[in-house]
């Protein structure tokens, strides 16, 4: 019996040290309240609530309320889409409701990320649509919209 529990604990004592239990785990959602100054895996979290900002000037942002799914590839809930509508004196937002996924996972220093944050709405605000972000690991916002690749022929 005690050379049985002996074994067990080698085992995964061995298996921790491998990191196979860290491969695991689940993805977090970096910068999505502030970026940082210079390095943006700051304020990592599973199913955070709150804003998410994409502009940087605080035109466009979306505000999570809800996580419905949360596993090791993807993440789906729901939120807000703020729009500014308005510029000079006037700061009125008009808002949408937004079904959000996170994924494109990948890994820094044994920790998963999601890479990857997807809203959907169903109408456009002040001609703001549906669309994909990406995290940057360095400079303002953390998440930026995903530029598409041109192809010159």
């Amino acid at each position: 019996m005690k050379s049985a529990l002996a074994a067990l604990a080698v085992l995964v004592a061995l298996i921790a040290g491998s990191g196979l239990i860290a491969a695991r785990s689940r993805p977090v959602l970096y910068g999505a309240h502030k970026a940082g100054r210079h390095d943006n895996f700051v304020q990592a979290s599973t199913r955070p609530l709150g804003v998410v900002d994409f502009t940087g000037d605080g035109s466009v942002y979306l505000t999570v309320t809800s996580w419905k799914h949360w596993n090791t590839v993807l993440a789906t809930g729901q939120g807000q889409l703020h729009v500014r509508s308005c510029w000079g004196k006037c700061a009125v937002f008009k808002t949408e409701k937004a079904a959000i996924r996170l994924y494109r996972v990948r890994q820094r220093k044994g920790h998963k990320y999601f890479t990857r944050l997807r809203y959907e709405i169903a109408h456009k605000l002040a001609g703001v649509g549906s669309r994909t972000l990406e995290f940057h690991p360095h400079g303002a916002p953390a998440w930026r919209p995903l530029r598409r690749l041109t192809v010159i022929r």
